[in-house]
This record gives C-alpha cells, sequence and structure tokens, in this order.
C-alpha cells in the first residue's frame, strides 16, 4: 500500500476500507514450548490498532500453579468489532515429545 495514495489498486475502494487477512505469529513465545498465532480480518484502518502481549509469568489466573500449564497465555488486542478469529498455538517440540503432557 502506497501511505501517499487513499487509492493504492485505483479500483475505487479506499486503503482504509480494504478488507486485510491478517496472520500473526507471536514472536514472544514460551521458551519455544509454545507458539500463538492468530489469523483475523481487518479493515486497513483499524490495522494499527492490532498487539499482542505476553502475559506474565505470575499471572493471577494463569501460571505454573494450574495442572495442565503449558505457557503463558497472551492477549491479542484490536480496537474494533470483528466477526471471526482464529487463535492457534503450535506446541513445540520439547513438549511434543514429553510423555508427561499426554
Amino acid at each position: 500500500m502506497d501511505p501517499n495514495n487513499q487509492d493504492t489498486l485505483n479500483d475505487g475502494i479506499m486503503d482504509g476500507d480494504r478488507i486485510f487477512d491478517l496472520d500473526v505469529k507471536c514472536d514472544k513465545s514460551d521458551n519455544g514450548k509454545l507458539c500463538p498465532s492468530i489469523d483475523i480480518q481487518l479493515e486497513g484502518e483499524q490495522l494499527e490498532s492490532f498487539s499482542t502481549t505476553k502475559l506474565d509469568n505470575d499471572d493471577p489466573f494463569l501460571n505454573e500453579q494450574i495442572p495442565g500449564y503449558l505457557g503463558n497465555g497472551y492477549e491479542f488486542y484490536v480496537d474494533c468489532k470483528f466477526e471471526k478469529a482464529q487463535l492457534s498455538f503450535e506446541l513445540g517440540e520439547s513438549i511434543i515429545n514429553d510423555n508427561s503432557c499426554i
């Protein structure tokens, strides 16, 4: 997209109104154990408000004291309403090969 042109593709759809498929893989994973990603459709003007935050290790609601805990939680934020999003977690080799997680 060209920031100096409101209709970069010259198709009558303003760049801020255009729908984008956003597939974001969080680079703040837990030592390679878990890697979250989110797939969401947003309008161009909404892209700048999208952010991800890794929750603290001592989060009171999601921490190592919880049975089955595999890693930190993540918060995804966008300043708009959206119809759907798909949140996925990719498990690292250390989790996949750990028989105690079965």
